[in-house]
């Protein structure tokens, strides 16, 4: 049980024979600070959480990089090309182009996953004109 005074409902009152409840008339500091929570609270829900700044990608190590894979590439396609011109069977020489189909496969992907900034291809709606919403029904199996 609550040990604070209670707060009762008013009491009802007669007046022509009608029962009215009558009602506490809030006050102006009351409603001030209503209308400023709410004011406040709705400001806050539509303001956008500030989103997190992309970290930029260092384009001289980003560069570097790209250059030792580039290297690493140029090299073991060297060695590749070494061993399959002192290849003697053509099974040697199958495995060989194999290897390299394999690295070039690679190495194509490894470009592939930067992600890269192509225009997205976009369509516009374009209504039909009228010559062609114009059709024409016949009911002879005839003519054609």
């Amino acid at each position: 049980m609550s040990t604070g005074p209670a707060t009762l409902p008013p009491a009802p009152s007669a007046v022509n024979g009608e029962v009215a409840i009558a009602q506490p008339s809030p006050t102006v500091s009351s409603l001030e600070e209503l209308a400023v929570t709410f004011i406040s609270e709705t400001i806050e829900s539509i303001k956008p959480t500030p989103l997190k700044p992309a970290v930029p990608l260092n384009t001289r190590q980003e560069m570097f990089q790209k250059q030792q894979k580039l290297e690493q590439y140029i090299t073991r396609s060297k060695e590749l090309i070494a061993e399959l011109s002192q290849a003697q069977s053509k099974e040697e020489k199958e495995n060989i182009m194999c290897a390299v189909r394999e690295w070039s496969r690679l190495m194509e992907m490894d470009s592939v996953g930067v992600p890269s900034k192509t225009p997205a291809v976009t369509t516009r709606f374009s209504w039909p004109s009228c010559e062609e919403t114009v059709l024409v029904i016949s009911d002879d199996e005839d003519e054609e």
